[in-house]
């Protein structure tokens, strides 16, 4: 069953969006919302709920509209300018990302669902259609300008015509490349990358590198192990770039090698990392 509803909540913009972060938070505590501290509701930024939670150290940025009867906004969450998100329930974990101009709506049901998990990141120009449930595990990157659609459906199926109403769940250390496109029912395990251009028809099995259109899988018992040498050697190269970071900002640093374990620090002053 689809539910109707207004898609530009223009009273609220109105008795709401332009009021200054601290003024709006103080608002929607009266109104029973759960805002933690260190919270901002950027300018015309509005939240719309019957269960409302949102977690210390959150930011939402300019412009943005959240709806949903069921919302549970976790600490340390970035939500960009010029977002949108339409749904009957969203759950983002904890230190998750959502950049600008991404679009969360389409076709509504009382299974409509988006569910993040933990430091997952939604990069621009994407696009989410949760009709029914979209659910990511933890660490799921999703490139700009994806497409994840629930349902494919236009014309009547009483004529005969295709119509699929199906949820879209991701793994856990998922990363969707740019320009992706997810169809309806699709499962996606661990340990996957997808592609970019990438059009998804059917499930991808965990540990694998798929991609094309459709999406094959390409490389399997997908990551690779890497030696312990390998291994300082991408931490060395890690801490080269933070110390040339750090001269980049003004700040002087020291590279020093030991001889003994072939390890690499670097210090300034009296600190160490």
């Amino acid at each position: 069953m689809l539910i109707n509803k207004k898609r530009l909540p223009i009273k609220q913009l109105i008795l709401y969006g332009l009021l200054p972060s601290s003024l709006k938070k103080l608002i929607y505590r009266l109104k029973g919302y759960k805002i933690g501290k260190n919270v901002n509701i950027g300018l015309g930024s509005i939240i719309i709920g019957k269960n409302v939670e949102i977690r210390n150290n959150t930011n939402i940025g300019f412009l943005s509209i959240i709806k949903a009867k069921k919302i549970k906004i976790n600490r340390f969450v970035t939500i960009g300018s010029f977002v949108y998100i339409d749904t009957e329930q969203l759950e983002i974990g904890e230190d998750s990302k959502i950049r600008e101009h991404v679009y969360v709506a389409g076709l509504t049901t009382p299974e409509s669902k988006l569910i993040l998990g933990k430091r997952c990141s939604i990069l621009q120009y994407s696009f989410l259609n949760p009709s029914k449930e979209i659910i990511f595990g933890d660490d799921c990157g999703i490139g700009g300008g994806c497409k994840l659609f629930t349902h494919g459906s236009y014309l009547s199926i009483l004529e005969g015509y295709p119509v699929t109403f199906a949820p879209i769940t991701l793994g856990n250390n998922v990363w969707i490349a740019w320009d992706v496109f997810i169809l309806p029912g699709i499962t996606i395990g661990d340990n996957v990358i997808i592609g970019a251009n990438s059009l998804v028809t059917r499930g991808i099995p965990s540990n694998c590198i798929a991609s094309g259109n459709p999406a094959k899988v390409k490389v399997r018992n997908f990551p690779l192990s890497i030696s312990e040498k390998r291994k300082k050697e991408i931490i060395k190269d890690i801490l080269c770039e933070f110390v040339s970071s750090l001269d980049h900002k003004g700040i002087r640093a020291e590279k020093q090698e030991s001889k003994n374990d072939n390890s690499y620090t670097s210090k300034r002053k009296d600190w160490y990392f």
